[in-house]
């Protein structure tokens, strides 16, 4: 019988300037003489939420805008003297240092030059990987829509995990070797904290949706620091914010067994088609915090929420042996072995040393054989028949060249899973340079096999083998 775990776990996370967001923008401005201009003001506009992010350059005209979300953006510039300049469009990804320089041209302010920023080269940091943008994760088709299983889309990652079971909690990234680090050494993270189980072996502590994730990066070299502690690669998950849209989604995947043809080991058994079914649905909603006539939070909050249901019956076909009904009342005149005739059952209590000179067993103890091969019911064990009678009689007959007795009781007994999953999030912009974050998802994992009509003989248990709670909670200024 195959059971795996019943599992729950929850994470929450709340955070001022939030350090969670390893994303920035640095750069350099300068005039048209290749010279920093200082106190420059920089402006990094959030294009979904309209936020606003704004600092000055330093006096050799660099700057850093750190802890951003990813997103599309638009970096300005203005100082006195020179005409305004915008870069517009600029998609930042997760875990990305871009590099946006500017060479500023002499007039007034009022004059703006907007340009659309192309496709950025990733200059400040020396990890080497791929990003798996929100396109990609919403658009292929995932099996029980574990994101993580997109990561084998990177160069460098092999997933070594059974095909069978790419469910979100059937860990699939303990299975993952990237850049030859071996199974079970990746880095897991979630909005730029560990997102590891006390488990170990790179068992995840929170799965998202797939509704609820913006985007995440496989880091296949983690040069960085930050990432010293692993030995194989990274992988960086950020959930969605809301904007100042509601978005939302509803959907549900769908199986049923008259949908299947029947599985071969079935039709050698004689049995018809197993029970089937998959039912995965959920709903995501995000958007602005809105309280009619009391609160309007566009531009400064935002809320994400998900809710995912998992429900499956699979088939599951369990082979075993159990005795003949004669064994049960001590008949075992039809005990018979393959190729080698029939096999006597000895009665212990008539053990006696060979006194015959002749015999080839001479001088040698032997016991005498039941009559019959019949064991008299007053020799038996009451509690062992009484066990027995609780055995059900044999349902399938193995072939001729294989022992009788073994495999001789086949039953299907699907197993029943339930997997259920809740995330909220809260994103709150107090200032330019003060932001809160509020997260707490939840899931748990129940997994069963199901009564059988055929045997009602086979005991039915719950399997619960690890559970597991997790807050972690950071704050910095």
């Amino acid at each position: 019988m195959r059971y795996r775990t019943l599992y729950w776990s929850a994470f929450g996370s709340l955070l001022l300037a939030s350090p969670l967001f390893g994303q920035e923008f640095t750069g350099h401005v300068s005039d048209p003489s290749h010279a920093g201009v200082p106190k420059a003001a920089i402006t990094v506009h959030n294009q979904l939420t309209n936020v606003d992010v704004a600092t000055e350059t330093t006096h050799t005209g660099d700057y850093t805008v750190p802890y951003l979300k990813p997103g599309v953006y638009t970096v300005s510039v203005e100082a006195p003297g020179f005409k305004t300049e915008n870069k517009t469009d600029i998609t930042l990804e997760v875990d990305k240092t871009a590099t946006i320089n500017f060479t500023l041209k002499v007039g007034s302010p009022a004059e703006e030059i907007t340009v659309t920023a192309d496709a950025l080269l990733d200059k400040g940091k020396a990890d080497i990987g791929e990003v798996v943008e929100n396109q990609r994760i919403t658009e292929l088709p995932l099996n029980a829509g574990d994101p993580s299983t997109l990561a084998q889309l990177s160069a460098g990652v092999a997933w070594y995990g059974s095909k069978q079971y790419t469910r979100p909690f059937d860990q699939t990234q303990g299975a993952l070797d990237i850049n030859g680090g071996g199974e079970g050494n990746s880095v897991l993270m979630l909005d730029g904290v560990s997102n590891e189980s006390p488990q170990g072996n790179a068992q995840v502590a929170y799965i998202p949706p797939i509704s609820a994730v913006e985007e995440f990066k496989i880091i296949t070299n983690p040069y960085d620091a930050q990432f010293g502690r692993g030995q194989g690669g990274v992988i960086d998950m950020t959930l969605k914010s809301g904007g100042n849209q509601l978005h939302g989604s509803v959907y549900e995947y769908y199986r049923r067994a008259w949908l299947d043809a029947n599985y071969w080991s079935n039709d050698y058994y004689g049995l018809p088609k197993s029970a089937h079914k998959v039912d995965q649905y959920g709903a995501e909603l995000d958007g602005p915090i809105v309280l009619p006539k009391l609160y309007n939070g566009r531009d400064r909050a935002f809320f994400l929420l998900q809710f995912e249901n998992f429900i499956e019956t699979e088939p599951n076909l369990v082979t075993t042996s159990v005795p003949l009904p004669g064994w049960i009342n001590g008949d075992f005149s039809n005990l018979t072995n393959v190729g080698q005739g029939s096999e006597l059952i000895y009665d212990p209590l008539t053990i006696a040393e060979d006194t015959n000179p002749t015999s080839p067993t001479y001088g040698l103890y032997a016991r005498q054989p039941f009559a019959s091969n019949i064991i008299p019911k007053n020799r038996i064990s009451p509690t062992a028949q009484k066990i027995l009678s609780y055995y059900p009689a044999p349902n399938f007959t193995p072939p001729s060249t294989q022992n009788p007795y073994s495999g001789n009781y086949v039953v299907s007994l699907p197993i029943h899973t339930i997997y259920r999953n809740v995330l909220g999030k809260v994103d709150y912009n107090l200032t330019s340079h003060d932001r809160v974050t509020l997260r707490f998802g939840y899931w748990d994992h129940a997994t069963r096999p199901m009564p059988s009509k055929r045997s009602t003989h086979l005991p039915q248990t719950w399997c619960w083998t690890s559970r597991q709670w997790r807050r972690p909670m950071s704050r910095s200024i």
